[in-house]
């Protein structure tokens, strides 16, 4: 049924049927039925017409006491009404009161009741509701049990099956999300696959099931880092874009994933038609979603974090500004206990960094340390995001300490530095940059202090970080950085000529294997391997002078390429 016959159907329904009607539990649901309908259609951002229909939900569960045949179902009529609210609004009440009422119609539905499966369904929605606000393992565990049992009861070919289907997958990749657990997330895609072979065109939840194969195969892709998923992954997302037209509701939510997917392959490809889309879709995505829209945040959130993205490429500064303000208002629509605060504090912490690189204003850098701070805070052990808000903060705390000398900023940041390795052991994927960033800031401790043994630590950290390593790992340069630095400053300290030697086979590799022409980082390398060929001559009289002012002559061409440009 199209808009316009929905509302049609209502208009037909005159104003004083219901009071000429007022004991009958029948026709007051079916006028919540039609009321709620055209909520759902409409999603009109008032929630007047869905309120209305839980009033009158309401009124026809009164006239249905223990006992009458049809209470079920008006019990399972107003839970699945307060689920739709609570989506609307993150009342908390409207989900534990939808909790108590499918459990009562549950117990009036038993598993040998054709009806039990529909109950299940609700109260599974219910529950994964709960868990989505609370982060509560045992809702997430119930829903996944209870969107099993209901499966069971409505196994495939069943056309009723992909509800059941689509809602064990969403479960599954919830936590897949906490466990990382592989398992979960391939059986969530198979699932998925599954539910929408049974729901072809025009199927009108072949949208939904599209949405979510697509967020699994984004997921898997971020594991495996395969092209395939995330080409399949758009496709899907696009299809589903189709199929929710304006004025669809869920239309901002397909833009939203799409210009996520689109982000995706353009870190892998650096296409910039894909974050140019990206941009697009992440602004009409935004201009659904008006304030006071529930998901406003994580569009504004979207958009800025495309903008970063082109601003890195262009270095525009209207993208970096405009990133920045989009974060603040983020940020704002996130106060505390906001689930995803700590995110927006980490995001526009990000971009006021860029800034300060730009611009070298300390309020920008004071007020980034200041973000990470309140970050950190929200995310206590066991947070499983505690090692990265440990990581930014101690990096950044070294910034200020570059350009403050002030010991106390590097102190704090080797004691988060240590804490946050602590938090990353053997395999953990991370751990490489945690041993790279703690031997930076021993490093920098050493300078100042010339103890050896905060050298010998560094050395020994970055062998550590550069075992993981091998090239082409993302990661092996800066632990090869790291190491060639700390082996040179060993040299100076010891004269073993072992150190420097060493130092300078992992300068070469940089040039030849990770920094060619136009890398932002291929003139230091080249300054430090000219210099420590030029020590090598003076201790052995071996070292290539010649090689020398050639490297220096490129790394003095390209400054001047790059700051004429």
């Amino acid at each position: 049924m199209d808009e316009t016959s929905l509302r049609n159907r209502n208009l037909s329904l005159p104003s004083d049927c219901l009071v000429k009607h007022r004991g009958s539990p029948e026709l007051v649901g079916a006028l919540a039925d039609a009321i709620g309908a055209r909520a759902t259609v409409t999603a009109l951002t008032s929630y007047t017409d869905l309120e209305e229909a839980i009033s009158l939900y309401r009124e026809s569960l009164l006239l249905r006491p223990s006992g009458d045949g049809g209470r079920w179902l008006s019990l399972y009529k107003l839970a699945d009404a307060l689920i739709d609210h609570h989506r609307s609004t993150r009342a908390m009440s409207d989900v534990e009161e939808a909790i108590d009422l499918c459990r009562e119609a549950l117990t009036l539905r038993p598993p040998s009741h054709p009806d039990c499966w529909i109950v299940l369904i609700n109260l599974g929605k219910a529950v994964i509701c709960r868990y989505q606000s609370t982060g509560t393992m045992a809702d997430l565990e119930e829903a996944i049990s209870l969107d099993r049992q209901a499966l069971e009861l409505r196994p495939s070919p069943h056309p009723d099956c992909a509800i059941s289907l689509c809602n064990l997958s969403v479960g599954l990749r919830e936590r897949y999300l906490r466990t990382k657990s592989m398992a979960d997330l391939e059986e969530a895609m198979s699932l998925g696959r599954e539910a929408l072979k049974l729901q072809p065109s025009p199927h009108p939840y072949r949208s939904t099931s599209l949405h979510h194969l697509a967020v699994c195969l984004d997921e898997r892709y971020r594991h495996t880092e395969s092209m395939a998923d995330l080409e399949e992954a758009i496709s899907l997302d696009r299809e589903a874009l189709e199929l929710r037209p304006s004025p669809h509701p869920d239309r901002s939510m397909s833009l939203n994933n799409l210009a996520i997917s689109l982000k995706c392959r353009y870190q892998h490809t650096k296409s910039m038609a894909d974050l140019e889309e990206a941009i697009s879709t992440d602004r009409e995505a935004l201009e659904l979603r008006p304030s006071p829209h529930l998901d406003r945040s994580m569009s504004l959130n979207s958009l800025a974090i495309s903008l970063k993205d082109r601003y890195q490429h262009t270095k525009s500064m209207a993208d970096l500004e405009e990133a920045i303000s989009l974060h603040r208002e983020a940020l704002e629509l996130r106060p505390s206990p906001h689930p995803y605060r700590s995110v927006s504090l980490n995001d526009l912490a990000f971009c006021l960094m860029d800034r300060f690189r730009c611009t070298e204003v300390m309020a920008d850098l004071e007020e980034a340390i200041s973000l990470y701070r309140k970050a950190l805070e929200l995310r206590p052990s066991p947070h499983p995001d505690r090692s990265m808000s440990l990581h930014n903060l101690a990096v950044f705390l070294r910034y200020r300490y570059q350009h403050t000398k002030s010991m106390a900023d590097l102190e704090e940041a080797i004691f988060l530095d240590r804490e946050a390795l602590e938090l990353r052991p053997s395999p953990h994927p991370y751990r490489s940059m945690s041993l790279n960033n703690l031997a930076t800031s021993l490093r920098d401790r050493y300078q100042h202090t010339k103890s050896m043994a905060d050298l010998e630590e560094a050395i020994s950290l970055d062998r550590e970080g550069l075992e993981p390593c091998p090239s082409p790992h993302p990661g092996r340069p800066d632990s090869l950085w790291g190491l060639s630095l700390s082996l040179r400053d060993m040299y100076e300290a010891t004269g073993s000529l072992p150190h420097l030697q060493e130092s300078i086979k992992h300068c070469e590799e940089l040039l030849d294997s990770h920094y060619p022409v136009g890398h932002e980082d291929r003139v230091a390398t080249l300054s430090c391997l000219a210099s420590s060929l030029e020590m090598l001559s003076d201790a052995t009289g071996q070292g290539d002078r010649a090689r020398s002012k050639a490297l220096r002559e490129e790394a003095r061409r390209l400054s001047v390429s790059t700051s004429d440009t």
